[in-house]
Protein backbone atom coordinates (compact mmCIF):
# COMPACT_ATOMS: atom_id res chain seq x y z
CA UNK A 1 0.00 0.00 0.00
CA UNK A 2 1.12 3.72 -1.10
CA UNK A 3 1.46 6.06 1.45
CA UNK A 4 1.32 9.95 0.56
CA UNK A 5 2.14 12.50 2.76
CA UNK A 6 2.08 15.95 1.26
CA UNK A 7 3.81 19.26 2.83
CA UNK A 8 3.13 22.65 1.75
CA UNK A 9 4.43 26.43 2.58
CA UNK A 10 2.30 29.19 3.87
CA UNK A 11 1.97 31.94 2.04
CA UNK A 12 4.86 33.60 4.16
CA UNK A 13 7.17 30.98 3.98
CA UNK A 14 6.25 30.98 0.11
CA UNK A 15 6.90 34.85 0.26
CA UNK A 16 10.24 34.57 2.01
CA UNK A 17 11.23 31.33 -0.53
CA UNK A 18 10.55 33.32 -3.52
CA UNK A 19 12.59 36.39 -2.54
CA UNK A 20 15.59 34.30 -1.26
CA UNK A 21 14.98 32.55 -4.92
CA UNK A 22 15.04 36.26 -6.34
CA UNK A 23 18.41 36.71 -4.68
CA UNK A 24 20.43 33.88 -5.82
CA UNK A 25 19.12 34.47 -9.58
CA UNK A 26 20.27 38.00 -9.45
CA UNK A 27 23.62 36.57 -8.04
CA UNK A 28 24.39 33.92 -10.52
CA UNK A 29 22.20 34.57 -12.94
CA UNK A 30 20.26 31.20 -12.69
CA UNK A 31 17.76 30.01 -10.19
CA UNK A 32 19.41 26.27 -9.76
CA UNK A 33 18.27 23.59 -8.18
CA UNK A 34 17.30 23.24 -4.71
CA UNK A 35 16.77 20.12 -1.77
CA UNK A 36 13.37 20.94 0.42
CA UNK A 37 13.48 19.04 3.76
CA UNK A 38 9.83 18.82 6.19
CA UNK A 39 11.21 17.51 9.25
CA UNK A 40 7.67 17.14 11.83
CA UNK A 41 8.14 17.58 15.78
CA UNK A 42 5.79 17.91 18.53
CA UNK A 43 6.03 21.92 18.09
CA UNK A 44 5.58 21.92 14.28
CA UNK A 45 7.65 21.35 11.09
CA UNK A 46 10.77 22.52 10.54
CA UNK A 47 11.47 23.22 7.13
CA UNK A 48 14.58 24.14 5.50
CA UNK A 49 15.68 24.41 1.37
CA UNK A 50 19.18 24.28 0.41
CA UNK A 51 20.15 25.47 -3.05
CA UNK A 52 22.92 23.80 -5.35
CA UNK A 53 24.41 26.95 -5.99
CA UNK A 54 24.98 27.90 -2.49
CA UNK A 55 25.03 24.95 -0.42
CA UNK A 56 26.82 26.53 3.07
CA UNK A 57 23.65 28.90 3.40
CA UNK A 58 20.46 27.04 3.93
CA UNK A 59 17.17 29.19 4.20
CA UNK A 60 15.42 28.20 7.59
CA UNK A 61 11.84 28.13 6.60
CA UNK A 62 10.44 26.53 9.87
CA UNK A 63 7.39 28.25 11.57
CA UNK A 64 6.73 26.59 15.09
CA UNK A 65 3.30 28.41 15.52
CA UNK A 66 1.97 26.35 12.08
CA UNK A 67 1.29 22.51 13.46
Amino acid sequence: MDEQVIFALSEEQSKKLSIWKEAINTIYGVYGSYTYSFRPTTYGTVVSVESDLVPDRILDLTNVDNK
